[in-house]
């Protein structure tokens, strides 16, 4: 079982459409970090975070590149050994996550604003899954 720093669940699930750079995205700073899932075997992700941490666990916020190379990773780890599923839905431009065949999330794009200028990003599994902050 997964657990956060502070010792919470995360396998638990959760039933939300999630945005969550909205909040911050005119009011703070977002600087590139590496990320990582313990699922994902060591596939290291680059995305976006303002550093705020949820339970101890980093916030994430990925481009549409990162998102679908994160996907691909996500499903070639989880899919078949837990039912756990990451979808990219083209119609309604978000990714949807699904676990044993239950839709628990998804995560619509946003705008954020970089030094390296606005970028549209998916906050896929920030404030919900376990993210590590890669060294």
């Amino acid at each position: 079982m997964a657990r956060s720093p502070n010792g919470v669940d995360c396998n638990k699930p959760y039933h939300f459409t999630y945005n969550t750079v909205t909040k911050y995205a005119n009011t703070m700073n977002f600087y590139k970090e590496r990320f990582e899932l313990e699922s994902t075997e060591d596939a290291k992700f680059t995305g976006y975070t303002t550093g705020n941490l949820w339970n101890g666990w980093g916030t994430p916020s990925f481009t549409f590149r990162t998102a679908m190379r994160l996907m691909k990773a996500f499903n070639a780890s989880n899919k078949e050994s837990c039912g756990d599923e990451l979808v990219y839905d083209k119609k309604g431009d978000q990714f949807v996550y699904w676990s044993q065949g239950e839709v628990y999330s998804y995560f619509k794009p946003e705008y954020i604003d970089t030094k390296d200028g606005r970028k549209k990003v998916y906050s896929i599994g920030a404030y919900c899954w376990c993210w590590f902050i890669s060294e």
